[in-house]
């Protein structure tokens, strides 16, 4: 299944909801790429994973309240992505489309 690309998503917050851009990259079962919102900035994936069309990765982010460690987990089908990131806060949902 092709997972590269870019993905326009809306990320469910506790401080609303946020949009967010995700560059996905794949070689094999490794995923790399970006995290790009108007809260946190560019922040690089990092420990991401790729089986079939299941992702995973860990995410660093700059807030204005300090570092904020999320980890992810999504499913694409074919050009949607939906998912959820668990942070200190509780999981938080996304949803989105390759453009």
């Amino acid at each position: 299944m092709a997972i590269d690309g870019t993905y326009n998503t809306l990320l469910k917050t506790p401080m609303g909801d946020q949009q967010v851009k995700l560059i996905l990259k794949t070689e094999g079962n490794v995923l790399t790429g970006i995290l790009e919102s108007q809260l946190t900035g560019v922040n690089e994936l990092t420990d991401g994973s790729v089986d079939g069309n299941e992702l995973a990765w860990t995410v660093n982010a700059k807030t204005p309240m300090g570092p904020l460690k999320l980890k992810v987990t999504a499913a694409v089908d074919s050009d949607k992505i939906t998912g959820k990131a668990d942070s200190p806060f509780g999981a938080m949902p996304f949803e989105g489309a390759r453009e």
